[in-house]
């Protein structure tokens, strides 16, 4: 005697029904089990004691019947990062020995779970994002022959930050012998997403070579539009270069496409304007695994109108294009790019006090060495400023130009006074003696350094490039690479 019990469990026997037909008459016999009876047992040929397999014999526990439905995670990632499109694809098998009707569900958990759709062949289905749990049901595989197999893509939207998600695809399916029997086969998956870039920044100032707009002139006055807003920026302006240093977080190598720098939020008062951006090959550069790279962004921020006397504070975001080794297989170039978007954090810019920016031009590198040392006062505030300016003689390098000298700034405005240097040395640092001074408040004023040159406790140091370094500048063409400062 068969009797399918199909869901799994505890069941229990309440009664029993004995039927028997003949020729000549029929007999029904019901017997009801009730909890007082004894339990009898069951007697097996060969033994004088009934045999008392459970002590409760009324009562059976039902397994579930074993699925033979494999689910299979085709060629896993080791591993997921931040801002990627996230694409599992998922291999089923028919291992049962007839036909099978399946249907799956597809969930995901965690914190902030994205939108995402599941594939399977001409069938698509999509769930939103959603707090915690979001949720595709009843996806149709359609009735799979034994020993065949039906492919589905999960594909889940880039997540914004690292993050964990736990995946379940469940494959519900009968058999075409028994269409009342569920059975069902789980296979769940654990997704890690990280970022894949660190990077860390230093904002230095550059010295614009443009002169500052006049207090005095009268160009620009009635170029105003009738909504009082200017027609373009006529107030005071400073460059600046941003230098960043990232390391990608992955385990394994990335082609990065491309960098570009934002202003994520600003003032309405100033205008931000990307000068020089870092180059890369079309095909990507290679970055490894725990190496730190430099690029450099060069740009410019200008006030609207010469009367703001306010700082301009702007928040910076860098964006990294870049994908997998290899991810863009033989289709578009585009196909597999990923963007991550780093917060560069504020900064203040285009300040009211006065600023001392030191800057520095080479000679040919065949000829004597020459160099020259620019020294820019600038005077952002509405009022007049008196700065003394000393040089002091080295035993490293000779000099031309005023031993001191006094210099008269206007408000609104910025001056230049010029040394030139014969050094000494080649391949080494040299310190001039410089001293700033603001002549009202006494108070001496730090040189800030530009390119190739670097300040510590002592002041300003200047590189003086060696002549094996200054014929390959000269090659170089001075690109629009990264750069690494010399110790």
């Amino acid at each position: 005697m068969k009797i399918p019990l199909r869901e799994s469990g505890d069941v229990q026997a309440l009664s029993v029904k004995l039927t028997l037909k003949s020729e000549t008459f029929g007999l029904n016999y019901k017997l009801k089990f009730r909890k007082t009876d004894q339990v009898t047992g069951w007697f097996i040929q060969g033994s004088a004691k009934p045999r008392l397999p459970r002590p409760d014999a009324h009562s059976h526990h039902v397994l579930p019947r074993p699925p033979k439905m494999k689910l299979k995670l085709d060629q896993p990632l080791f591993q997921y990062y931040a801002n990627e499109t996230i694409e599992m694809r998922i291999h089923a098998v028919n291992e049962e020995e007839e036909a099978a009707s399946v249907k799956l569900d597809v969930s995901i958990t965690g914190e902030h779970v994205p939108r995402f759709q599941v594939e399977a062949g001409e069938q698509t289905k999509s769930a939103d994002a959603a707090p915690n749990e979001s949720r595709v049901s009843g996806l149709a595989l359609g009735t799979l022959t034994p020993s065949s197999s039906r492919d589905l893509i999960v594909r889940i939207d880039p997540a914004p930050g690292p993050t964990t998600y736990e995946v379940q695809v469940k494959a519900l399916y009968h058999l075409e012998s028994d269409t009342a029997t569920p059975i069902m086969q789980l296979l769940p998956v654990d997704l890690n997403v990280v970022n894949a870039f660190e990077a860390n920044y230093d904002l230095l100032p550059r010295l614009h070579p443009d002169p500052w707009p006049s207090l005095f002139d009268t160009v620009g006055l009635d170029a105003w539009a009738d909504d009082d807003e200017p027609a373009q920026a006529r107030g005071l302006v400073q460059k600046w270069c941003l230098a960043c240093h990232y390391a990608s977080f992955a385990n394994e190598d990335l082609d990065v496409l491309g960098m570009d720098l934002a202003v994520t939020s600003t003032s309405q008062k100033a205008r931000f304007n990307v000068l020089r951006l870092p180059e890369f090959p079309s095909h990507g550069t290679l970055v490894a695994p725990k190496t730190m790279y430099e690029a450099e962004f060069d740009f410019v921020v200008q006030k609207l109108s010469l009367d703001d006397r306010h700082p301009v504070s702007i928040d910076l975001g860098l964006t990294i294009r870049w994908r997998r080794r290899g991810g863009g297989g033989g289709g578009s170039p585009e196909k597999g790019v990923n963007s991550t978007t780093m917060s560069i954090g504020q900064h203040l810019v285009l300040g009211s006090e006065p600023r001392v920016v030191g800057s520095v031009l080479h000679g040919p590198p065949a000829g004597t060495g020459l160099l020259q040392l620019d020294v820019t006062i600038e005077n952002p505030s509405s009022h007049f400023l008196t700065f003394g300016l000393t040089m002091e003689p080295s035993d490293s390098f000779a000099f031309s130009g005023a031993k001191q000298t006094t210099l008269n700034l206007l408000p609104m405005s910025r001056r230049t006074r010029t040394y030139r240097l014969l050094p000494l040395v080649r391949g080494a640092y040299i310190r001039p003696g410089l001293v700033v001074r603001d002549k009202y408040f006494q108070k001496v004023l730090r040189v800030i350094p530009t390119e190739g040159m670097k300040t510590d406790k002592e002041g300003l140091l200047i590189w003086v490039p060696s002549e094996a370094d200054g014929v390959e500048e000269q090659a170089g063409g001075g690109g629009g690479g990264s750069r690494e400062d010399k110790d």
